[in-house]
């Protein structure tokens, strides 16, 4: 490379230090000599950023665009580079976003696409990981990371061992690109919140992640959504590495093992690993398990470690009537629970029933799903006489469950006594007398920022005509894709 004197170049700068001057004093140098001028002590404002991001990229050098995004006075490139990238390494920059401002304790590297970077771009992406050393945070979800993971996390092992937070989100990695992972994970040493939804950790992965996360005693916020971690043969095994994985963190405050196939005896393979108190744990989703009975026999004393339980997530779980005692008897120990979704389980009216006396004891709980549990009306009615005992309840979802007649009278008067705020019965069958009461009851509530859906499809034949001329006279009433939706604002 051809020598240039600098010299005249910082001489100009450090008399007028406007972006047009700056412009004007890179634009005939070499791209390495003027990021060195850049990176010193002549660049003192960032307002020329977008000046100096399109001389750059009229040069299309993607490794010095990452090098300028790396010099701290530029604040944050990411408008510049979302509107002005147009070639080649587009997906691995276009969501490039960086904060390194002078001072800034947390700094962050958002690097999740909308479309998965391919192999070539990989490489300027982790020289651009690798570099950034004082890393807190870094977001690498929905990228194809598995299809070249070991040299991508050669790369980057030095960053990845400092961070507080990491994303990598569905980011295609099997189980060997897994264990990779955890072999990173296993040297850090201030990590609060991970997140590794929808990839494959099954098998040796599971044991690799138990070896790697149970060391991890500063995690915070675990999610592991969509991981197959119980699927095969082998499942029991790696559900049981999760249990010891969740029972050696202590201060987790937030686990994510919804879509786990952990189901049946995989379910108790789980539970019975757990044996510490968990006093911080206040959030809880295991959604689309399928834990069964045999699963929900193990709650009791579950929930007895985890009496901070404020958000609890058990919906799609195949929790029939048989398993709704093992369930309440271990919502008892959840004084401070404030949401619970049962969603698609079917517990049916006698379920629904045993539910329901129990739920008066939740004195915190503010939002019940109980969607899709067949309850029919009997169940509803059952529902509502211990509902009027829940004055902290303000929202309640009950779609899809066959209400017809006398559980959507019952409902009427629970809206008229209760302090329920919002009501969802979309799907159901709701028709001339019940629907004219429910519009009734939340037109007679004095209170405002009332919400009743519910739906078109309810109506078999339609609505009748009284209650078609309480909605046309009622401003409060709006339509859209397939419910009705009444608000008292």
């Amino acid at each position: 490379m051809t020598e240039i004197d600098e010299a005249p170049c910082q001489s100009k700068l450090n008399k007028d230090k406007s972006p047009q001057v700056l412009f004007s004093a890179l634009e005939y140098l070499h791209v390495e000599v003027w990021l060195k001028i850049l990176s010193g002590q002549f660049f003192k404002f960032a307002s020329a950023s977008k000046e100096v991001f399109e001389l750059l990229h009229s040069k299309a050098k993607l490794n010095s665009v990452i090098k300028l995004a790396l010099v701290p006075e530029l604040v944050d490139l990411e408008p510049v580079l979302n509107s002005q990238v147009k070639w080649s390494a587009h997906y691995a920059i276009s969501h490039l976003k960086i904060v390194m401002r002078k001072g800034d304790p947390k700094p962050e590297l958002n690097m999740a696409s909308q479309t998965k970077m391919s192999p070539d771009e990989w490489h300027p992406a982790s020289e651009l990981i690798k570099r950034c050393t004082c890393l807190e945070s870094l977001s690498l979800g929905n990228n194809s990371i598995g299809q070249h993971s070991k040299y991508v996390f050669n790369d980057i092992v030095p960053t990845m061992q400092q961070l507080i937070k990491l994303d990598m989100r569905n980011c295609d990695l099997g189980m060997a690109d897994m264990q990779r992972v955890f072999a990173i994970l296993h040297g850090c040493t201030r990590l609060e919140d991970l997140c590794l939804n929808t990839n494959r950790i099954m098998n040796e992965a599971s044991k690799a992640m138990f070896s790697s996360l149970s060391r991890c005693t500063t995690l915070k916020r675990l999610k592991l959504s969509g991981c197959n971690i119980g699927f095969g043969q082998k499942g029991s095994v790696a559900t049981s590495h999760l249990g010891s994985v969740v029972n050696a963190l202590t201060g987790l405050q937030d686990v994510d093992i919804s879509c786990n196939h952990v189901e049946n005896h995989k379910a108790s393979a789980f539970f019975s690993q757990i044996t510490q108190k968990h006093v911080h744990l206040t959030s809880l989703n295991m959604r689309q398990n399928r834990i069964r009975i045999e699963g929900a026999s193990h709650l009791k004393n579950f929930f007895s470690l985890t009496p901070d339980l404020k958000f609890l997530d058990l919906g799609f779980n195949m929790l029939q009537t048989e398993a709704v005692d093992y369930l309440v008897q271990g919502l008892q120990k959840l004084g401070k629970l404030e949401s619970l979704n049962l969603y698609q389980n079917p517990l049916k009216c006698d379920g629904i029933e045993i539910l329901g006396m129990g739920l008066p004891m939740l004195t915190c709980l503010h939002a019940l799903n109980l969607g899709s549990t067949q309850m029919h009306d009997q169940g509803a009615q059952s529902l509502v006489n211990n509902l009027l005992n829940m004055p902290s309840l303000t929202s309640l979802e009950l779609s899809a469950n066959t209400i017809v007649q006398a559980g959507g009278m019952a409902l009427a008067a629970l809206i008229e006594k209760s302090q329920i705020k919002t009501i969802n019965l979309n799907l159901n069958y709701l028709r001339d007398k019940p629907a004219e009461a429910l519009v009734k009851a939340l037109q007679n509530r004095e209170d405002a920022g009332l919400h009743l859906i519910m739906g078109l499809k309810n109506s078999h034949p339609p609505f009748s005509v009284k209650l078609q001329e309480m909605i046309r006279k009622d401003h409060t009433v709006n339509v859209y894709n397939d419910h009705l939706a009444f608000d008292i604002r």
